[in-house]
């Protein structure tokens, strides 16, 4: 079961974010993650029995009407959910637009899927689960990483962020997640993810230029409410 956690929950949802980041802002990304605990409350009632109240699927539905007008837009070609002109201008391609937002909303399906994969799991230490998960999530991510390198080095500062992002937000971040599961539940450790969209969206407006516009911020108070409604 780790092995499979670290593919599905760790490996794939990594591999696939930075991608869609190229067409996609990292507000809208967060978004799309910000449902995880919707989707963790909907996964739990199917495996592992977690009973949901009418208050709760109204709080489902809520969050989904969130993600589905956030997603048309996207298809649309809203500006508002692209990513960061000094990105977007470096990357060129006719990728249909609805493929990264398609991408966002299933890999945060993964996301959450590990949790309830790791609440199931027999009993043991969270860091001896997520260190088997990440090696074997590092079977698949390796192999990837050889057949996309970079034409070039990248800068030492380029290699220092590489470092942070893998080691502090993958690393440390998930050990405190399975610790967390364990110690509670997968529901409960969920609940963080309303947080995410509002320091993603400080970071992209300061240092990358992106712009939030009206329908990603209509898109995360109709998640935000969804949240709030099921957790009550």
């Amino acid at each position: 079961m780790a092995s499979i956690y670290g593919v599905g929950s760790l490996s794939i949802p990594f591999i696939v974010l930075p991608w869609t980041l190229i067409y996609v802002s990292t507000t809208t990304a967060s978004i799309y993650y910000a449902v995880i605990p919707i989707k963790v409350l909907l996964l739990s009632r199917i495996f592992i029995g977690t009973p949901i109240t009418r208050r709760k699927w109204a709080g489902f539905t809520l969050a989904s009407a969130g993600i589905i007008i956030l997603a048309l837009a996207g298809m649309a070609g809203d500006e508002s959910v692209g990513a960061a002109p000094l990105i977007q201008d470096s990357f060129t391609g006719g990728l249909p637009v609805w493929i990264p937002h398609l991408a966002c909303i299933m890999t945060a399906l993964f996301i959450a899927s590990g949790g309830v994969l790791f609440q199931m799991m027999p009993r043991a230490s969270a860091i001896s689960i997520t260190a088997s998960a990440f090696l074997a999530g590092n079977m698949v991510a390796i192999p990837v990483a050889l057949m996309f390198l970079p034409a070039a080095m990248p800068s030492a500062e380029g290699i220092g962020w590489l470092l942070s992002a893998g080691v502090l937000v993958s690393g440390c971040g998930m050990l405190v997640r399975g610790h967390l599961i364990q110690r509670e539940d997968a529901v409960y450790t969920s609940t963080n993810g309303y947080i995410v969209p509002l320091v993603t969206g400080l970071f992209g407006v300061t240092i990358l230029g992106e712009s939030i516009g009206p329908i990603p911020v209509l898109a995360y108070m109709l998640v935000l409410g969804g949240l709030l409604l099921s957790q009550r």
